[in-house]
This record gives structure tokens, C-alpha cells and sequence, in this order.
């Protein structure tokens, strides 16, 4: 009898063909089990080929649609439009410096220009990528994203500026009126180079313009 002698469970359950009759039962369930066991192995193929022709499709589709272009027409459009805030902000400077406006009348003019300015330094920050840094389209997009994600409440100062340009454009006219003669010679004298480079009344514009630009 062997090794059985020794183990009076085998005996209860049958000796030694009770114990190969229970092998061959385990070895008929494995082997109805395998089907499914296989299927799934087949359907989890099936889903990762469809995985990577998605990416495929992915990759096509990035191929096929400009995202670089656009993105680096937004970053240097941002580019531009904070050079315009550093103008205003260098008018606002000068005229305050020179008396030609006080802090009240400045208030009206420029409005929270140096707000826009932070905001737009900080989204371009967001946005560029770090130098010597190599990076696909879809990486460069997903930085645009976050930087608009996160910064997103910030530009609702935009509002604050917008609602109050009208405002800025009644007092500006007025300014130029009133502060005329001998005042506006040396306004016209003293923003003769630099931050004159453009009319007040078009930088003062440039806020709203740039809001309809961001996607």
C-alpha cells in the first residue's frame, strides 16, 4: 500500500483510486474552465490592439491638426500683448511722474493694468516650455491647459478692466481737453520715444482685444 498505509484520511475517502478519481475530476475542471480562461485572455488582446490603434489615431490626429502652430501663435501673441501692458504701465509712470495725471485720474485711466500685467507674466511662465527641453505637441498642450486651468480665476479681472473702459475713454477725452496748452506740448514732448511708440487710446484698448483671443 505504500505511503496510503499511513493515512487514514485516504482511506476514508476512498484509497488510492479515490484519490486518482479526485485528481481526474481536478483535471476535467481545469480543463472546462480553460475556455473562458482563454476567452478572456483573447478579449484582453482585442482590447489593448484597440488601445494602440486609438493612440494611432491620436497620433494622426495631432499629425493633421497644426497644435504647435496654434500654440506658439498664443504664446507670442502673449508675448506681444505683455509688452503693450509694459507700455501702458511705462505711460501710466511717466504721466504721474511729470504731474500730468494724479494717482485719482491715473486710477480712472489705466484701471487695474498692473493686475493684467502679473496675470500675464505668470501665464506666460505657465505656458513656455523650460529650455534645452524637447517635448511632443500633446505635452505642450496638456502645460497650455493646466496654466489656463489653474489661472483661470485670475482672468476675471479682465471683467474689472472691461467694465470700466468705457469709463477710461470718456475721461481720457476729457483729460486731453482740459490739460490742453502748454501741458499737452510737454506730454507730447516728454512721451516723444519709448513707451509712445503707440497712442494711448490703442493700448489702452488692448485688454479687451486680448480677451477675445484666449481660447
Amino acid at each position: 500500500f505504500g505511503a496510503t498505509a499511513f493515512q487514514p484520511q485516504t482511506w476514508l475517502k476512498g484509497g488510492v483510486k479515490g484519490k486518482i478519481e479526485r485528481q481526474r475530476l481536478k483535471l476535467v475542471q481545469e480543463d472546462q474552465a480553460r475556455p473562458p480562461l482563454l476567452a478572456h485572455v483573447h478579449h484582453l488582446q482585442a482590447s489593448l490592439m484597440e488601445q494602440e490603434s486609438l493612440v494611432l489615431r491620436l497620433e494622426d490626429l495631432e499629425c493633421s491638426f497644426p497644435w504647435r502652430r496654434v500654440i506658439d501663435e498664443l504664446r507670442n501673441s502673449e508675448r506681444i500683448y505683455s509688452q503693450g501692458l509694459g507700455e501702458l504701465l511705462s505711460l501710466r509712470h511717466l504721466l504721474i511722474t511729470h504731474k500730468l495725471l494724479d494717482e485719482a485720474e491715473a486710477k480712472i485711466l489705466f484701471g487695474n493694468v498692473e493686475q493684467l500685467a502679473a496675470v500675464s507674466k505668470e501665464l506666460m511662465a505657465r505656458m513656455d516650455t523650460p529650455e534645452d527641453v524637447e517635448e511632443s505637441s500633446s505635452t505642450t498642450l496638456a502645460r497650455v491647459v493646466a496654466a489656463f486651468s489653474t489661472l483661470g480665476p485670475f482672468l476675471r479681472s479682465f471683467a474689472d478692466y472691461c467694465s470700466h473702459y468705457s469709463e477710461a475713454i470718456a475721461a481720457l477725452h476729457m483729460w486731453r481737453q482740459v490739460k490742453g496748452g502748454g501741458k499737452r506740448r510737454e506730454l507730447r514732448k516728454t512721451l516723444a520715444s519709448g513707451a509712445a511708440a503707440r497712442s494711448l487710446d490703442s493700448l489702452l484698448i488692448t485688454p479687451v482685444q486680448r480677451l477675445c483671443r484666449y481660447p
